[in-house]
């Protein structure tokens, strides 16, 4: 810290209980309540299975391996670690979890041998063993001189962030949260007179503004913080749209890391705003080894991250990961080859970053131009490594570049995937982004598991692909916590079957390939409205909308079948704007208007000819009132709902041939 900086050692789950548990000096009762076994040395026996003896009872230092040495030889400033098991001797097991992890007490010292500063506890197996479980794991930890973060006796101490003494006078502030998505039971919350974790059921907007506000009140002058957040699920590389927001709205509150974990892989890296976001740091230390079934995530392979911080701003200085491998339940340095695997991983999932391999191993973040994650329109433009930055084209390079290293031609593609050569040769032209079945199946023939599939997606997800005059607006839309929307003669993208706005389109002199782009396009747009942390969404929609059927009655009787089933989401709110409510003020133009993060509110209103964005609040507000107006002539949601079934009645039925 003398350089003026601050470096943070971070990893993710730190897994010390069942097999690993029973391979140090005292092991814990064995039993367990698994569907795949009753007793903890059998995920020993897999370790050993898979990569030869271990000579237990081991030494404390044994699950660390090297990372130890890497530890002494960095000397951070700080260390911070999941800690995703209970320390307790009890048996009373949580009722209702498929997995139960503990050590035992007297085993802390494979613990402790790390020189952790921050054991956060907001996880999902902190409470295997229920409140008592809790209470023996929090006495332990205390008794070791650990400080802890996220779990507590009473909710004041499980929300109350651990202060790490810096030199120059500064502190690490370390909050923990444990996100309900990451598995965490409801009733695990701590309260005012319950022990529990620092529980946040739902990734949304007031979730991040109460931990803003919590970091404010806490923070001082000089101290720097990191949010530590359970979250998500246990494989893959897909960062959900909620994480996303939830992790800049933190960033934007003023923290200077958010410290994900949960998933046993690492997932993406960004930078945003000059702060890191680890979206999912991996396991660091667990008894998976030798367990099968999700190979092509590389689980056996680990990362230790070395976040640097300019000490008076909190600004990334730099971003470093030293790659492991797990082998007989001990951390080694991994070879040459998976190093190239993990950059090559991290590359091309992380958004904002470049990742490259140092001459020492270690792999090397360095943020880019771009900043933030899908959604933000990106410039097209190439960065000093010569591969695009547009999505679509970034996609269609990849393809090229594979296909050439495998040294085979289109049609022997084909012949070998079973698809016509010519969808290869339009992908790889960015004339088309094809389907998932087809991004999977050239995942699985290159070797690159889950990478194309990651970079289908950006390119899927890309705004550029819609005109011009939207993509301003669309960046809004994907931050916006509400939405409200009015619609004079046709149903809004995000209501839209690929039928129905096949044939809108195709009204507006779209054809063939580029038709079909469009569609695929205005299709992703849908998940907008789908998943944890969706925004609200309310429509209005005239009546004229409904009575202007599609020309195939099928197509149309499926569009009024999937209005009807969206409208019954809990975010989605549908009204129908009779004719009989006469005159109205919002004649002449469809209007959105979108509730932001940050309290404010924008408009944009469309016609056939143009689109606006208004900021400017007078305006907003006047918009405002008259959609306000419209709703109360509308009928309720309940009526609605009824005139729409009506509706779906009179849909002829299509002959059957």
């Amino acid at each position: 810290m003398g350089d003026g900086t601050v470096t943070l050692f971070l990893c993710g789950d730190v897994m010390l209980g069942r097999g690993v548990d029973q391979i140090l000096a005292s092991p814990g009762d064995p039993a367990l309540r698994e569907d795949y076994g009753g007793d903890a040395r059998s995920y020993v026996r897999l370790a050993e299975s898979a990569g030869g003896p271990i000579p237990a009872p081991v030494a404390p230092s044994w699950p660390w391996g090297e990372a130890l040495r890497f530890l002494e030889e960095t000397a951070p400033d700080a260390r911070v670690l999941n800690l995703e098991t209970s320390v307790t001797r009890s048996d009373a097991f949580a009722p209702g979890k498929a997995v139960h992890y503990r050590m035992h007490p007297d085993n802390l010292p494979a613990l402790t041998v790390a020189r952790p500063d921050v054991c956060v506890l907001a996880n999902n197996h902190v409470l295997d063993f229920g409140r008592s479980g809790l209470t023996e794991t929090l006495d332990s930890l205390d008794r070791a001189g650990l400080r802890t973060a996220g779990a507590g006796r009473d909710a004041a101490q499980a929300y109350a962030p651990a202060a790490v003494p810096l030199r120059d006078g500064r502190r690490l502030l370390v909050f923990a949260l444990g996100a309900g998505s990451s598995g965490i039971p409801a009733d695990w919350a701590a309260a005012e007179h319950r022990s529990g974790v620092a529980y946040v059921p739902e990734l949304s907007a007031s979730s991040a503004a109460e931990a803003v506000a919590a970091v404010r009140r806490a923070r001082g002058a000089g101290d720097l913080v990191v949010v530590s957040v359970h979250w998500g699920s246990n494989w893959g590389y897909l960062v959900p749209r909620s994480q996303v927001r939830f992790a800049h709205a933190l960033v934007d509150g003023g923290v200077d890391v958010v410290h994900g974990h949960s998933c046993h892989h690492p997932r993406a890296v960004e930078v945003y705003r000059d702060r890191p976001i680890l979206y999912g740091c991996g396991d660091f230390i667990d008894d998976y080894e030798g367990i099968s079934g999700y190979e092509e995530y590389r689980d056996d392979l680990r990362l230790a991250h070395l976040v640097t911080l300019a000490a008076d701003t909190g600004r990334l200085v730099g971003l470093r990961m030293v790659p492991f491998q797990v082998r007989r339940l001990r951390l080694e340095p991994a070879s040459a080859e998976d190093r190239g695997w993990l950059r090559h991983t991290l590359d091309r999932i992380s958004h904002g970053v470049r990742v490259t391999v140092e001459s020492d191993g270690v792999l090397r973040c360095v943020a880019g131009e771009l900043q933030g994650w899908k959604g933000v329109a990106m410039p097209q433009r190439r960065v000093v490594t010569g591969r695009s930055q547009e999505p679509r084209q970034r996609f269609a390079e990849e393809l090229r570049e594979l296909r050439a290293q495998k040294g085979v031609s289109l049609r022997q593609l084909g012949e070998r995937l079973g698809w016509d050569c010519s969808l290869f040769g339009k992908m790889e032209k960015g004339e088309t982004l094809g389907g998932p079945e087809v991004v999977q199946a050239l995942d699985d023939y290159y070797g690159t598991p889950g990478l194309l599939l990651a970079l289908w997606e950006l390119a899927r997800a890309d705004k550029t692909q819609f005109r011009e005059q939207y993509r301003e607006y669309m960046a809004l839309e994907d931050m916006a916590v509400g939405l409200c929307h009015f619609a004079v003669s046709v149903l809004p993208g995000l209501l839209q079957t690929p039928g129905y706005a096949r044939e809108l389109l195709a009204v507006g002199g779209l054809k063939g390939e580029e038709l079909e782009q469009q569609v695929e396009a205005r299709m992703g747009r849908r998940e907008l409205l789908e998943g944890e942390g969706a925004p609200s969404f309310r429509t209005i929609l005239s009546e004229a909308v409904l009575q202007t059927p599609l020309r195939a009655a099928g197509e149309w009787g499926a569009q009024l079948e999937h209005l009807l089933d969206i409208a019954e989401r809990e975010n989605v709110t549908v009204h129908v704007l009779p004719n009989s409510a006469g005159l109205h003020a919002l004649m002449g133009f469809d209007l959105w208007y979108l509730l932001l993060p940050d309290g404010r509110t924008v408009a944009y209103t469309e016609n056939g000819y143009r689109g606006e964005l208004i900021e400017e609040s007078t305006s907003v507000v006047r918009l405002q009132k008259a959609y306000d107006s419209v709703r109360d002539l509308a009928l309720s949601p309940v009526e609605s709902r009824k005139h729409i079934l009506r509706k779906l009645e009179e849909v002829p039925c299509e002959s059957s041939t």
